[in-house]
């Protein structure tokens, strides 16, 4: 069915690459001479209010409503200018809420810019410019401005006047601003991130994409001959957090996007390379392929291992070994000493102790039991 003539906005250019939904929103009601959000608000979203208007921060709402009529734009394009790709790529709930709590602490509270990206003939506000990871923009080598150089006015997504390219403070273009240059080191690390960014909040390119990320993450670790231990040591995480990293789908509340990026750099990968990489059917389906025989055979492994490394490292501290002090340096409940193997090597003297074990031989030698 054909959209009413009178549903169609009579300007309606569709966003740019990247461009945030509030950048374009800005743009359209310009283009057509709305004024302010209450004027716009009852031509795109009418089942709403104004404060969800202006509440609004790139995030994928529940619906376009009329906005896909009026500006005759298809959702999937409308889509591009939230997170919702970033968010599908991780498996996670593409509702509002569910996409704020996955990248709590990532987001700037208000709108960075560039300023010489504004100079140019369609100036628009940039989705990568909203992690605050990206310090500057790599194609002009300068610093992400998050305030008004003239007046220090914090921008909001959508101002009060919808105007683009323009302090609601004191009115003067942002892309006046003032230009800050990054060093090379600032520009690489730039460069990189945003690199991540792009391919995050871009439409898959191909199915091996939309594999999930977690055997991608168990996979390099491997490769890197690391512990799930040692990922959470780095991370400053517990030991059973960081092993919900490796899950296929990730369990209810899982970890934020911030570990994700932490992890990824840890690794030295790019999530583009991440997300491409491809692996066996049994790779791929790592932690769904294992009985529960064979899973607590690798969680009573991995603490053997564990208890092993803590052990040493308290002997070469010179300090007393004992079962509480192994406790509590790895960070884990007590309760991990019921693993029989695992209390066999805190126990000396318990049948079925494997003597050979370093860590029995260390915890025999130091009388702990």
């Amino acid at each position: 069915m054909q959209p009413d003539y009178f549903e169609v906005l009579p300007i309606h250019p569709h966003p740019q690459p990247l461009e945030t939904l509030t950048s374009y929103l800005t743009r359209l009601a310009e283009a057509n001479g709305i004024p302010n959000i209450c004027r716009l608000q009852p031509i795109i979203f009418p089942n709403r209010n104004a404060d969800d208007l202006r509440g609004m921060k790139d995030l994928s709402p529940r619906s376009f409503d009329s906005l896909l009529v009026a500006a005759l734009c298809s959702e999937s394009a409308l889509q591009m200018t939230t997170f919702y790709y970033l968010i599908q790529k991780f498996k996670r709930p593409t509702n509002s809420t569910k996409m704020a709590s996955f990248l709590h602490g990532q987001l700037a509270p208000k709108l960075r810019y560039c300023p010489l990206c504004l100079q140019n003939d369609l100036p628009c506000y940039s989705l990568p410019w909203r992690f605050s990871i990206l310090a500057g923009c790599p194609q002009h080598g300068c610093l992400l401005l998050d305030c008004c150089s003239y007046c220090g006015y914090e921008i909001p997504f959508l101002t009060v006047s919808l105007k683009m390219n323009q302090c609601p403070g004191c009115g003067i273009a942002l892309s006046a601003g003032r230009v800050v240059p990054m060093d090379n080191c600032q520009q690489q690390k730039a460069q990189a991130r945003y690199g991540d960014l792009v391919f995050l909040l871009s439409p898959p390119k191909n199915n091996i994409e939309l594999g999930a990320i977690g055997p991608r993450l168990a996979y390099w670790r491997k490769t890197r001959q690391w512990t799930v231990g040692e990922v959470a040591k780095h991370l400053n995480i517990r030991l059973r957090t960081a092993l919900t990293f490796e899950h296929r789908i990730p369990k209810r509340g899982g970890l934020k996007f911030g570990k994700y990026l932490a992890y990824a750099d840890y690794l030295g990968l790019t999530f583009e390379e991440l997300f491409n990489t491809v692996l066996t059917p049994d790779e791929e389906c790592y932690h769904q392929s294992l009985s529960p025989e064979q899973r607590f055979d690798r969680q009573e492994t991995r603490l053997l291992h564990q208890v092993q490394q803590v052990v040493n490292n308290i002997q070469e501290d010179g300090l007393h070994l004992s079962q509480e002090k192994v406790t509590r340096a790895m960070g884990t409940p007590l309760k991990f000493t019921k693993l029989p193997q695992t209390q066999s090597c805190l126990d000396p003297d318990q049948p079925g102790l494997p003597t050979s074990s370093p860590v029995a031989q260390a915890t025999k030698r130091a009388g702990m039991g």
